[in-house]
Protein backbone atom coordinates (compact mmCIF):
# COMPACT_ATOMS: atom_id res chain seq x y z
CA UNK A 1 0.00 0.00 0.00
CA UNK A 2 1.40 3.57 -1.02
CA UNK A 3 1.40 5.71 1.78
CA UNK A 4 -0.31 8.95 1.53
CA UNK A 5 2.32 12.26 0.99
CA UNK A 6 2.14 15.35 3.18
CA UNK A 7 3.05 18.47 2.63
CA UNK A 8 5.89 19.43 5.49
CA UNK A 9 6.43 22.92 7.23
CA UNK A 10 8.97 23.61 4.47
CA UNK A 11 5.98 23.15 1.87
CA UNK A 12 7.76 20.38 0.19
CA UNK A 13 6.56 17.00 -0.63
CA UNK A 14 7.34 14.63 2.24
CA UNK A 15 7.18 11.52 -0.09
CA UNK A 16 9.72 13.10 -2.74
CA UNK A 17 10.66 16.32 -1.41
CA UNK A 18 9.43 18.70 -4.41
CA UNK A 19 8.70 22.10 -3.69
CA UNK A 20 5.11 22.96 -3.80
CA UNK A 21 5.01 25.78 -4.99
CA UNK A 22 6.83 27.84 -7.48
CA UNK A 23 7.65 31.76 -8.16
CA UNK A 24 6.61 33.71 -11.18
CA UNK A 25 5.71 36.87 -11.78
CA UNK A 26 2.01 38.05 -11.93
CA UNK A 27 2.25 40.65 -15.12
CA UNK A 28 3.01 43.53 -13.40
CA UNK A 29 6.69 42.69 -12.43
CA UNK A 30 5.85 41.43 -9.16
CA UNK A 31 7.04 37.86 -7.93
CA UNK A 32 4.37 35.89 -6.60
CA UNK A 33 3.96 32.01 -5.45
CA UNK A 34 1.86 29.91 -7.36
CA UNK A 35 0.80 26.42 -6.40
CA UNK A 36 2.34 23.38 -7.80
CA UNK A 37 1.61 19.76 -6.52
CA UNK A 38 4.18 17.01 -7.22
CA UNK A 39 2.61 13.76 -9.56
CA UNK A 40 4.82 11.15 -7.54
CA UNK A 41 2.51 8.07 -6.91
CA UNK A 42 1.72 9.28 -2.82
CA UNK A 43 0.57 12.68 -3.78
CA UNK A 44 -3.41 12.64 -4.15
CA UNK A 45 -4.96 12.73 -7.32
CA UNK A 46 -5.98 15.84 -8.92
CA UNK A 47 -9.68 16.52 -9.64
CA UNK A 48 -10.10 16.61 -13.17
CA UNK A 49 -11.08 19.51 -14.89
CA UNK A 50 -14.39 19.93 -15.92
CA UNK A 51 -15.15 20.13 -20.02
CA UNK A 52 -15.61 23.54 -21.90
CA UNK A 53 -19.29 24.41 -22.37
CA UNK A 54 -20.54 25.22 -25.51
CA UNK A 55 -17.54 22.91 -27.38
CA UNK A 56 -18.23 19.88 -29.67
CA UNK A 57 -15.82 17.68 -28.00
CA UNK A 58 -15.99 14.85 -30.69
CA UNK A 59 -15.44 17.30 -33.50
CA UNK A 60 -12.44 18.65 -30.88
CA UNK A 61 -11.00 15.51 -31.09
CA UNK A 62 -11.28 14.96 -34.56
CA UNK A 63 -9.63 17.82 -35.31
CA UNK A 64 -12.42 19.19 -37.36
CA UNK A 65 -13.33 22.78 -36.62
CA UNK A 66 -16.50 23.90 -34.58
CA UNK A 67 -17.83 26.07 -37.29
CA UNK A 68 -17.02 23.92 -40.44
CA UNK A 69 -15.59 21.00 -42.02
CA UNK A 70 -12.07 22.23 -42.65
CA UNK A 71 -9.78 20.46 -40.58
CA UNK A 72 -8.25 23.30 -37.35
CA UNK A 73 -5.29 24.80 -37.11
CA UNK A 74 -2.81 24.20 -34.92
CA UNK A 75 -2.50 21.26 -32.08
CA UNK A 76 -4.82 18.52 -32.93
CA UNK A 77 -7.25 17.59 -29.94
CA UNK A 78 -6.42 21.65 -28.62
CA UNK A 79 -7.25 23.89 -31.13
CA UNK A 80 -10.92 24.26 -31.78
CA UNK A 81 -11.16 26.17 -35.40
CA UNK A 82 -9.43 27.01 -38.32
CA UNK A 83 -7.85 29.42 -39.77
CA UNK A 84 -10.46 31.73 -40.75
CA UNK A 85 -12.99 31.09 -37.80
CA UNK A 86 -10.24 30.97 -35.15
CA UNK A 87 -9.14 34.84 -36.56
CA UNK A 88 -12.88 35.69 -36.11
CA UNK A 89 -13.54 34.48 -33.02
CA UNK A 90 -10.62 36.19 -31.75
CA UNK A 91 -11.66 39.53 -32.97
CA UNK A 92 -14.92 39.34 -32.04
CA UNK A 93 -13.32 38.58 -28.31
CA UNK A 94 -11.47 41.80 -28.39
CA UNK A 95 -14.55 43.28 -29.60
CA UNK A 96 -16.56 41.72 -26.13
CA UNK A 97 -13.53 42.79 -23.80
CA UNK A 98 -13.24 46.81 -25.91
CA UNK A 99 -17.11 47.25 -25.11
CA UNK A 100 -16.86 46.57 -21.35
CA UNK A 101 -14.17 49.21 -20.93
CA UNK A 102 -14.78 52.48 -20.02
CA UNK A 103 -14.64 55.59 -22.85
CA UNK A 104 -11.52 56.91 -21.34
CA UNK A 105 -10.04 53.19 -21.42
CA UNK A 106 -10.79 52.34 -25.45
CA UNK A 107 -7.50 51.94 -27.64
CA UNK A 108 -8.45 54.57 -29.54
CA UNK A 109 -9.05 57.04 -26.89
CA UNK A 110 -5.41 56.08 -25.37
CA UNK A 111 -3.57 55.91 -28.96
CA UNK A 112 -5.15 60.01 -29.55
CA UNK A 113 -3.75 61.24 -26.52
CA UNK A 114 -0.42 59.58 -26.77
CA UNK A 115 0.01 60.37 -30.55
CA UNK A 116 -2.21 63.38 -31.25
CA UNK A 117 -0.64 64.37 -34.08
CA UNK A 118 -0.75 60.93 -35.69
CA UNK A 119 -4.09 60.64 -35.14
CA UNK A 120 -4.99 64.12 -36.37
CA UNK A 121 -3.67 62.61 -39.54
CA UNK A 122 -4.81 59.51 -40.08
CA UNK A 123 -8.38 60.91 -39.66
CA UNK A 124 -7.72 63.73 -42.08
CA UNK A 125 -6.44 60.96 -44.69
CA UNK A 126 -9.46 58.26 -44.01
CA UNK A 127 -11.90 61.72 -44.44
CA UNK A 128 -10.19 62.95 -47.90
CA UNK A 129 -9.94 60.01 -49.45
CA UNK A 130 -13.69 58.73 -48.93
CA UNK A 131 -15.73 61.30 -50.98
CA UNK A 132 -19.45 59.36 -49.47
CA UNK A 133 -18.22 60.64 -46.50
CA UNK A 134 -17.36 63.77 -47.50
CA UNK A 135 -20.13 64.63 -49.35
CA UNK A 136 -22.51 63.23 -46.03
CA UNK A 137 -20.88 65.50 -43.76
CA UNK A 138 -20.80 68.59 -46.16
CA UNK A 139 -24.40 68.10 -46.21
CA UNK A 140 -24.51 68.15 -42.62
CA UNK A 141 -22.53 71.10 -41.94
CA UNK A 142 -25.40 73.16 -45.23
CA UNK A 143 -28.03 72.08 -42.78
CA UNK A 144 -26.85 73.10 -39.97
CA UNK A 145 -25.76 76.64 -41.05
CA UNK A 146 -28.82 77.19 -42.58
CA UNK A 147 -30.93 76.21 -38.88
CA UNK A 148 -28.41 77.79 -36.77
CA UNK A 149 -28.04 81.51 -38.83
CA UNK A 150 -26.92 83.49 -35.81
CA UNK A 151 -23.91 81.57 -35.00
CA UNK A 152 -23.08 81.44 -38.38
CA UNK A 153 -23.04 84.89 -38.69
CA UNK A 154 -21.08 85.60 -35.60
CA UNK A 155 -18.36 82.68 -36.79
CA UNK A 156 -18.04 84.51 -39.47
CA UNK A 157 -17.95 87.85 -37.92
CA UNK A 158 -14.68 86.21 -35.96
CA UNK A 159 -13.59 85.01 -39.68
CA UNK A 160 -13.47 88.36 -40.98
CA UNK A 161 -11.41 89.69 -38.68
CA UNK A 162 -9.11 87.15 -38.26
CA UNK A 163 -8.38 87.15 -42.38
CA UNK A 164 -8.14 90.80 -42.71
CA UNK A 165 -4.55 90.45 -44.02
CA UNK A 166 -6.01 87.73 -46.54
CA UNK A 167 -9.19 89.67 -47.66
CA UNK A 168 -6.94 93.03 -48.11
CA UNK A 169 -4.63 90.95 -50.34
CA UNK A 170 -6.89 89.83 -52.50
CA UNK A 171 -8.06 93.35 -53.04
CA UNK A 172 -4.60 94.60 -54.02
CA UNK A 173 -4.79 91.57 -56.54
CA UNK A 174 -8.05 92.18 -57.88
CA UNK A 175 -7.06 95.99 -58.16
CA UNK A 176 -3.33 94.64 -59.72
CA UNK A 177 -5.93 92.81 -62.36
CA UNK A 178 -4.26 89.45 -60.88
CA UNK A 179 -7.46 87.96 -60.13
CA UNK A 180 -10.83 88.57 -60.99
CA UNK A 181 -13.76 89.85 -59.14
CA UNK A 182 -16.73 87.12 -59.01
CA UNK A 183 -19.40 88.26 -60.96
CA UNK A 184 -22.89 88.97 -59.28
CA UNK A 185 -26.18 87.59 -60.73
CA UNK A 186 -27.90 90.23 -61.83
CA UNK A 187 -30.63 91.14 -64.54
CA UNK A 188 -29.85 93.16 -67.59
CA UNK A 189 -31.78 96.19 -66.29
CA UNK A 190 -29.16 95.86 -62.82
CA UNK A 191 -31.39 94.53 -60.91
CA UNK A 192 -29.76 91.56 -58.11
CA UNK A 193 -31.39 88.60 -58.20
CA UNK A 194 -31.47 85.71 -55.11
CA UNK A 195 -28.47 83.72 -55.04
CA UNK A 196 -30.23 80.59 -54.75
CA UNK A 197 -30.14 78.20 -58.36
CA UNK A 198 -33.08 78.56 -59.94
CA UNK A 199 -34.91 81.46 -57.77
CA UNK A 200 -35.35 84.99 -59.68
CA UNK A 201 -36.39 86.82 -56.88
CA UNK A 202 -35.37 90.62 -57.02
CA UNK A 203 -33.54 91.43 -53.83
CA UNK A 204 -32.76 95.34 -52.50
CA UNK A 205 -30.54 95.92 -49.86
CA UNK A 206 -27.70 93.66 -48.56
CA UNK A 207 -29.26 90.21 -48.03
CA UNK A 208 -27.82 87.58 -50.96
CA UNK A 209 -30.71 85.02 -50.21
CA UNK A 210 -34.89 85.98 -50.37
CA UNK A 211 -36.99 84.97 -47.18
CA UNK A 212 -38.62 82.07 -49.15
CA UNK A 213 -35.61 80.33 -49.89
CA UNK A 214 -34.36 80.54 -46.10
CA UNK A 215 -37.25 79.93 -44.65
CA UNK A 216 -37.81 76.24 -47.19
CA UNK A 217 -33.92 75.43 -46.09
CA UNK A 218 -34.34 75.97 -42.49
CA UNK A 219 -37.38 73.48 -42.60
CA UNK A 220 -35.21 71.18 -45.27
CA UNK A 221 -32.91 71.45 -42.68
CA UNK A 222 -34.99 70.54 -39.53
CA UNK A 223 -36.46 67.58 -40.97
CA UNK A 224 -32.76 66.39 -42.06
CA UNK A 225 -30.74 67.23 -38.41
CA UNK A 226 -33.84 66.40 -36.16
CA UNK A 227 -33.22 62.17 -36.25
CA UNK A 228 -29.99 62.71 -35.37
CA UNK A 229 -29.91 64.60 -32.33
CA UNK A 230 -32.94 61.91 -31.15
CA UNK A 231 -35.70 64.07 -31.44
CA UNK A 232 -37.04 62.36 -34.71
CA UNK A 233 -38.93 59.10 -35.43
CA UNK A 234 -38.75 56.65 -32.68
CA UNK A 235 -36.73 53.12 -34.41
CA UNK A 236 -39.21 50.39 -34.12
CA UNK A 237 -38.41 47.89 -31.53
Amino acid sequence: MIARARITASGRCSACGKLQVRLETNGMGKVVEIPAPCSCPASPKRAKKPLREGVDHDRRRAGICQDCDQPVAGKLKVSLRCAEHTKAARAASVKRHIDRLPPERKPWRLYQARHPERARASSRATYQNDPGKREERNEYKRRYRKLNRHKTRAQKKRAAVKNAAQQAKIREEIKAGVRQRRPSRRKRNGERLCITPGCVRVLTGRPKKCEYCKHREAREAVEFLAPRRGHGRRRAA
